[in-house]
């Protein structure tokens, strides 16, 4: 039997580049503290995001488990993702089209350790979203080209606010 370092598998899955979240943010030049966000698991990412919106936009409680966060009486759904290890692109999941908000914000954990954040009226996004998966319930994904055509970037309170009174 030859030996484990020797063989073809231990090159393939534990010498070669791999292409890991984390591997892709430390590259673009991610400090130990953006690192430590990175490498949360997808829920306690997504409720760190969560938390860090809510703050950051001084944005009220959720009003069901159909909605993340609420501003000026309406609701927000928050949506968080982070770059793909191979080629730093990003997507949203699991959004609901029949749950309880107006809005969607989405935002985006970038190297910098910036989160860029855009936000969408509800009935201007679903034509755009896609079937997540086989099973209904996962519910729907949102493509960044989507994001990039059709988001209104907002980086204060302000901006947040100003989008939702017009």
């Amino acid at each position: 039997m030859i030996s484990i370092n020797q063989s073809d598998a231990f090159k393939k899955y534990c010498v070669s580049q791999t292409h890991t979240q984390r591997t892709f943010y430390k590259k673009c030049g991610a400090t130990d503290e953006i690192l430590k966000i990175v490498d949360l698991n997808n829920k306690r990412f997504g409720s760190f995001a969560e938390d860090y919106i809510r703050e950051n936009f001084e944005l009220g409680p959720r009003t069901s488990v159909e909605n993340d966060a609420t501003v000026l009486g309406r609701k927000i759904e928050i949506k968080s993702a982070r770059r793909n290890g191979k080629n730093g692109r990003y997507f949203y999941q699991h959004i609901q089209l029949d749950y309880d908000y107006d809005f969607l914000l989405t935002t985006l954990l970038e190297p910098s350790g910036e989160f860029v954040c855009n936000i969408f009226k509800k009935e201007d996004i679903l034509p755009h979203l896609k079937k997540q998966g086989k099973n209904a319930n996962q519910g729907y994904t949102l493509d960044q080209n989507i994001v990039g055509t059709y988001g209104h970037k907002i980086h204060t309170y302000k901006d947040l606010q100003q989008f939702i009174l017009k």
